[in-house]
């Protein structure tokens, strides 16, 4: 991944709720598939 520009400092912020965003998507995925097999 390419490093934050120093003058965007919202960038790290916005990185890391998007990778929790999807890592929470993915094991409601994951429960959900897990649950209905």
């Amino acid at each position: 991944m390419a490093p934050p520009e120093p003058n965007c400092p919202i960038t790290p912020a916005l990185d890391v709720l998007i990778q929790l965003e999807h890592w929470k998507n993915s094991s409601l995925l994951h429960l959900l598939c897990l649950h209905y097999l």
